[in-house]
């Protein structure tokens, strides 16, 4: 019974199609590491391609904060104070009924 129940979860569930899907950070944080099921454009570090994507998907993004030494004087001066990261989030796709869609 088990088996079936998710079995039918698993084919009747909604899809995202031709998904792209970016993450931007604060600035002073670099984006060190994306794991998951991905393909990466290769003109870009931060843009995600999947070809279909479901609730029941996961990417997982590596931060970290930059080196103050590498960072520019302007932002030396910024990440002293900053206490906060801020993350967003954006995923451009198409739904199974052809409609193309933004979720932020």
């Amino acid at each position: 019974m088990k088996f079936t129940n998710e079995l039918y979860g698993t084919l009747t569930r909604s899809q995202a199609w031709e998904a792209v899907f970016r993450v931007r950070t604060t600035q002073g944080f670099n984006q060190i590491g994306t794991y998951g099921n991905y393909l990466i454009k290769r003109k870009t570090t931060d843009l995600v391609l999947c070809p279909n994507i479901d609730k029941d998907r996961v990417i997982v993004y590596e931060i970290e904060r930059q080196n103050e030494a590498t960072a520019t004087s302007d932002i030396r001066n910024m990440m002293t104070s900053q206490k906060v990261l801020y993350l967003q989030s954006v995923m451009l796709y198409s739904t199974s009924d052809g409609e193309r869609r933004i979720r932020v």
